[in-house]
């Protein structure tokens, strides 16, 4: 990554952190972003995921590159990120957005109904591969990940032609 491509990034989360306290009902349409990586910040989670997904029309690939849940040092010491989406579908769900990638994850409920609704409503999704975390093993949690594994299986899928990759 570039230093300008970072500093970017940087002013742009602030500016959404911003536009968040606030309790703005809209933040800018960002008709160019077509792939986005998304950080976890451990205090908001993912409050503002719903907006950006709205704003953000014409979204091809999305990233979690830090996973869905915070967790500090053994997966039942998290922070709840996820609350709900909105009920109205976004756009960019429904048309353009073709590749998730979820890394880190570690068999929490949150995680599986964020993945549920993706599946669900993505309905040009090619590809979903999810990663788990990489301290499953020492964690014990396997029994768990491999209920998520078939929970996602038995899930209504909005795309017909989408391949999922579960890499336990």
């Amino acid at each position: 990554m570039t230093k300008q491509a970072l500093i970017f990034m940087l002013f742009f989360m602030q500016v959404l952190l911003f536009v968040h306290d606030l309790r703005y009902n809209n933040i800018p349409t960002f008709h160019n972003l077509v792939r986005l990586k998304l950080g976890l910040d451990p205090f908001l989670g993912w409050h503002l995921l719903p907006k950006l997904l709205v704003s953000s029309p014409n979204l091809e690939a999305l990233c979690f590159e830090q996973g869905l849940v915070y967790v500090k040092n053994n997966p039942n010491d998290h922070h709840i990120q996820f609350r709900s989406m909105p009920q109205e579908v976004p756009e960019c769900l429904l048309t353009h957005l073709k590749t998730i990638e979820i890394h880190k994850l570690v068999g929490k409920i949150d995680e599986l109904k964020l993945i549920k609704y993706f599946l669900k409503n993505a309905m040009v999704l090619k590809n979903m591969t999810i990663r788990c975390h990489c301290m499953n093993v020492v964690w014990n949690v396997r029994d768990r990940l491999l209920m998520f594994h078939d929970e996602i299986w038995k899930c209504p899928w909005g795309s017909s032609s989408c391949q999922v990759k579960f890499i336990i």
